[in-house]
């Protein structure tokens, strides 16, 4: 009996603990279009080596070295995610009413995942909805902390 709940225990654990660091380099990007404008509202990415890229609304395009914290936290949701388990599409059969369209790509040493979605998507998991406002959420994110110094 003993030795049932040390193995039950034991396979608990490993399989909540699935976090590993990502494969080098990696590279998350989100890119938008559609919106009212048709041209959505820009694009802004980070990698690993800490570089982020932003293009602007306008279409302006800027890059930053990210602080050694941001590069820590967007690391830390990579190696997080659970990919596999992301659906291709969280936007909804009706796309209607200019809505932003969103792609996120995540490349890992050349293994690319991309995961699309509108402005009031489906429900998406816990792990991607964490990489996507920490890319474009309202703040602080890639998107509002360096957006704005690129304009």
């Amino acid at each position: 009996m003993k030795l049932s709940l040390m193995a039950a225990l034991l396979m608990m654990s490993c399989t909540t603990a699935q976090t590993s660091a990502p494969a080098t380099p990696w590279r998350m990007g989100i890119t938008t279009s559609g919106g009212i404008t048709g041209r959505g509202n820009g694009s802004w990415a980070i990698n690993s080596d800490g570089k982020v890229e932003i293009t602007a609304f306008g279409g302006r395009s800027c890059t930053f070295d990210a602080t050694a914290e941001e590069l820590t936290r967007f690391t830390n949701l990579l190696a997080k995610a659970r990919r596999d388990q992301w659906k291709e599409s969280y936007a909804p059969e009706d796309r209607c009413c200019d809505r932003i369209e969103y792609i996120l790509t995540i490349d890992e040493a050349g293994s690319q995942r991309t995961v699309e979605w509108i402005d009031d998507p489906l429900p998406m998991p816990a792990d991607l909805t964490a990489i996507v406002n920490a890319m474009s959420g309202v703040a602080p994110s890639l998107r509002t902390e360096y957006g704005e110094k690129c304009r």
